[in-house]
Order: C-alpha cells, then sequence, then structure tokens
C-alpha cells in the first residue's frame, strides 16, 4: 500500500504531519493490535483487499486496535488517520478507512470516506 507521494490523496494543498499521538500508516490494508481477527483470515482480508486496489482501484483500510492515543475518540482518530495516511488516489479520491477500538468501554466503529465517481 505504499503508494508514491503523487498518487496519494490529501484533503489539503501541502502534505500534513501526522497527529502526534497517531500510530505510523500501516503496510497493510487490514491492521489488527487488537488480536480480533485470525492470522489467516487478516491475511485472506489483506489480499482481497488488496485486489480490489488493483482492480478497481479504491483503497480500503481497515485498522483495529484495542485503545487510543488519550484524549481522543474513534470518530477524531479515524478523521486524522485518514488524512495523514493517505488513503485512496489523489487523482481519484476513492479511500475508505474503518476504524474500530475495542477497549473497555465497549467497541466503537468510525468509518472516514473520501469516494468520488464510483
Amino acid at each position: 500500500m505504499d503508494l508514491p507521494p503523487q498518487q496519494r490523496r490529501s484533503c489539503r494543498p501541502w502534505p500534513s504531519p501526522p497527529p502526534p499521538d497517531s500510530p505510523p500508516a500501516p503496510g497493510r490494508y487490514v491492521t489488527d493490535r487488537a488480536g480480533v481477527l485470525d492470522a489467516a483470515r487478516s491475511d485472506a482480508l489483506n489480499a482481497r483487499l488488496a485486489a480490489f486496489d488493483r482492480d478497481i482501484s479504491n483503497q480500503v483500510v481497515v485498522w483495529v486496535d484495542k485503545s487510543l492515543p488519550p484524549g481522543q475518540d474513534v470518530e477524531t482518530f479515524a478523521r486524522q488517520a485518514f488524512n495523514a495516511w493517505g488513503i485512496g488516489r489523489k487523482d481519484k479520491n476513492n479511500g475508505v478507512l474503518g476504524c474500530e477500538s475495542i477497549g473497555a468501554c465497549g467497541t466503537r466503529t468510525s468509518v472516514r470516506c473520501w469516494v468520488v465517481g464510483v
């Protein structure tokens, strides 16, 4: 999923630095830091999303974690991560990020997307 800078989407005319507490951009389409998916399922979903990106050029990224950075809710985290990670093609604005936080307060999910012309 490492795209050349000219193909990464950005809402701003300049690249934005990642938020101070956001994790680095994932190297896979599926990142499960909470251990919800077993390795086989994670790999299979990652392969399907990679094929979706390759065949249709829409990028879908799934992020599951046990907790969020202190002081952030899942919606804020998803918005900041979506912009910082540059999900979607710059020329098509066609990215989707699904974030799920599984913490002591239950499960919270947020989906951020920017899909145009699909």
